[in-house]
């Protein structure tokens, strides 16, 4: 819980301390090019009264699938499913209890809201989560040896600030028994840059707490564990590339996991920037001419052509090292600071129209006189003055 004053509110000058700990989530809502520090402020002081709109329906699907996962992969479900394998996953009544279990995990992360389905019906999406829950399943039976925990929570010292958080999934590769690695998934429509991938927060404060600080692996009720090695993988999940594409559709490969996985249907006939055109077994045959000939395509490139029902390779590398700790360290050290100073400032843009605490931000002017004072108090001791000599005259 945050450390609050007392009169009851947040006390950002503890933000990283071992009772108010720095959260992934926290660096990207202060630090992230849809992040917002003014928004990440009315979060933490909790003490507003925020719009309740309809629940996002993003926000809450994602939710659901999540926690259809943790409750899939914890030990007696999992040695069920691992025991029935494939004849389980496609099977009609495992089909009905996902459906089931998301239309539950979805109430419960609406929090009595009305969930709002307008980008596409219930029915269908419901459909698309069983989808990826069930192939998410059959891919983990493949490379998944041991599961050790799903949502793991952790507590770590990165520098002197203290970071907590969960992971996913924590497991033991099937290749490389006794090793250690860690799984996020992800469900947004868009697959996580490869920049964010390889030098973002989350992996590297992730891997960081497996090698060096406690883990819950039983329940933070429990006593700690300290594994004390750095994870040998990293894998962020996209669960839609288990989803087939509605219609046939081209793609240009860049990413050396789709190189590998599309390679393996073609005899290696792809490289990077090949671009192949994928069709879903449900599509439509191509139309020919009355002698047996193709239309003439209106595309000038060459095309490889796959037939298959999934959209791409779905588990991407964090190829994250122990050498990205001392650029973390950096980071956290100036986002946290900047925090403690209680420098809040809005980033105005889409997410506005989306965000609960609009109506304390955008409706009600800047921040008020008492806490400008106390920012400006707090620059001035901290020897950041206002060196252009511009005064309350020129704001």
């Amino acid at each position: 819980m945050p450390v609050l004053t007392q009169d009851g509110r947040w006390d950002h000058r503890r933000y990283g301390t071992a009772t108010d700990p720095v959260h992934q989530s926290d660096l990207v809502d202060v630090a992230s090019p849809n992040g917002c520090s003014i928004r990440f402020g009315f979060k933490k002081r909790a003490v507003l009264t925020v719009e309740h709109e309809e629940a996002a329906r993003g926000a809450t699907v994602g939710t659901a699938v999540h926690k259809m996962l943790e409750r899939l992969v914890a030990p007696i479900p999992w040695e069920r499913l691992r025991r029935g394998g494939d004849r389980t996953l496609d099977g009609k009544v495992f089909a009905t209890q996902l459906a089931a279990a998301f239309d539950e995990e979805v109430e419960v992360a609406a929090m009595g809201r009305p969930v709002r389905w307008d980008k596409e019906p219930h029915e269908r999406v419901r459909a698309q989560v069983v989808v990826m829950v069930r192939e998410a399943l059959r891919d983990l039976f493949v490379r998944v040896g041991r599961i050790y925990g799903a949502e793991v929570k952790f507590r770590a010292k990165l520098g002197d600030y203290h970071t907590a958080g969960a992971l996913d999934l924590l497991y033991e590769p099937v290749h490389k028994p006794g090793a250690l690695a860690f799984l996020d998934w992800k469900t947004g429509l868009v697959r996580v840059h490869q920049i964010i991938l390889s030098h973002g927060y989350q992996s590297a404060i992730y891997a960081h707490a497996i090698a060096e600080g406690d883990i819950f692996i039983n329940g933070e009720q429990n006593s700690p564990a300290r594994l004390n090695r750095f994870p040998e993988e990293i894998y962020v999940v996209h669960l839609r590339d288990f989803l087939p594409y509605s219609r046939r559709t081209v793609l240009t490969l860049e990413r050396s996991e789709e190189i590998s996985y599309w390679g393996s249907m073609v005899r290696g006939e792809v490289r990077r920037g090949t671009k192949i055109e994928v069709s879903p077994s449900s599509a439509p045959e191509k139309r020919f001419k009355k002698d047996g000939t193709p239309y003439k395509s209106r595309r000038k490139e060459s095309v490889v052509e796959i037939t298959h029902d999934r959209r791409g390779p779905a588990w991407y590398r964090s190829p994250r090292t122990p050498e990205d700790v001392a650029r973390l360290k950096v980071s956290l050290a100036a986002i946290v600071g900047t925090v403690r100073l209680g420098r809040f400032y809005e980033s105005i843009g889409e997410q506005c129209a989306r965000c609960e605490y609009r109506a304390h931000c955008l409706g009600a002017g800047y921040v008020g006189t008492d806490e400008v004072r106390g920012i400006e108090a707090a620059l001035k001791a901290a020897g950041v003055g206002d060196e252009d000599g511009l005064g309350e005259e020129s704001r």
